[in-house]
């Protein structure tokens, strides 16, 4: 059976805005990626935890991650946000916390080594008393210390904010360099963490 011309010009006329969309779409994507991560001479990441991935908070845990090494140059600065939404409650109770945990890839053997672990009360581990993995924070039993490396602020509608100013020389900051990321609730009735790993390149 012959197929018409028009049939054949159909088809054509079909790939050829298929594909002109299918251009569009990756343009897209690849524009909204690059306004994503370059911002400020620093990355921004987010990382997104859907309800059936963690019972932190109703609906989905949102982790807002802004790296900055370059404007000032002897510090690494992030800024971590999470819409954690019972900071008050933290605030009220001694013996609840919530904490960010952060470990880096010190020596660039692709394997984290040198753990802080940073509270909303504004304390924090630092490394010997602080084990930050993949399931979570662990740390020695002693009362954490001032911390002279981050401020946490908590809003009822966006939770929580993180300001880390580290020296590199600290944590022997380079690039590339793995950094693993943990946060943890933590209240007398249950322990709730999620973790992300990423690179700075």
């Amino acid at each position: 059976m012959k197929l018409s011309c028009d049939f054949w010009r159909f088809l054509a006329i079909a790939f050829g805005v298929s594909l002109a969309f299918s251009v569009f779409l990756n343009i897209t994507q690849y524009s909204s990626l690059t306004n994503l991560l370059n911002i400020n001479h620093g990355r921004k990441l987010i990382f997104l935890w859907p309800s059936d991935e963690q019972d932190i908070v109703e609906g989905t845990l949102r982790i807002e991650v802004f790296i900055d090494w370059e404007s000032v140059p002897e510090n690494l600065s992030m800024i971590i946000k999470v819409n954690d939404n019972d900071g008050a409650t933290v605030q009220s109770d001694p013996q609840s916390y919530d904490a960010i945990g952060l470990s880096f890839d010190t020596n660039g053997d692709h394997h984290t080594d040198k753990d802080y672990i940073f509270y909303a009360m504004n304390r924090y581990y630092p490394p010997g008393y602080a084990i930050v993995h993949e399931r979570g924070i662990t740390h020695a039993s002693i009362v954490p210390k001032p911390s002279p490396y981050h401020k946490c602020t908590y809003n009822n509608q966006t939770g929580y904010t993180f300001t880390i100013n580290m020296p590199k020389n600290e944590i022997n900051f380079h690039t590339p360099m793995l950094i693993l990321l943990a946060y943890e609730d933590n209240s007398l009735v249950t322990l709730r963490f999620v973790s992300a790993q990423f690179k700075v390149t």
